[in-house]
């Protein structure tokens, strides 16, 4: 008796999903992440330069302060889309995990759907 009660908990262990720690999906996002940031803070830093430049010229004073402060603006696009990037990145890295540990689970989910629509189209002739 207990053999069959240990092989029918193995059996739903093996059909049910198992967890995914999301901890690897964020490092790999987030390395992606700083990593874009890194590559783009170059331009913001020249922007800045620029920016000072035109401050020691005395060519700003016409300007609006939006103009006077385009690397602040770029700093902060820097940011949001690198949040973003992070943002997106984790959903698909974390979703790929999932699909490679509990691959069978999602067949399983798949082919009982596919099952229970052509039961419930044969009753639905069947009445």
């Amino acid at each position: 008796m207990s053999d069959v009660v240990d092989r029918a908990f193995d059996r739903l262990e093996k059909s049910l999903p198992t967890y995914v720690s999301p901890v690897a999906a964020h490092v790999v996002s987030l390395a992606i992440a700083i990593a874009a940031g890194v590559l783009l803070w170059p331009h913001v830093q020249d922007e800045r330069n620029k920016e000072e430049q035109e401050k020691a010229d005395g060519k700003d004073e016409k300007k609006t302060l939006f103009q006077r402060h385009r690397s602040l603006a770029m700093a902060t696009g820097v940011v949001v889309l690198c949040l973003v990037l992070q943002s997106v990145l984790f959903s698909r890295v974390y979703y790929l995990l999932l699909l490679r540990k509990n691959r069978q689970h999602f067949a399983n989910v798949f082919w009982l759907e596919r099952y229970a629509s052509s039961l419930a189209a044969s009753r639905s002739s069947l009445m």
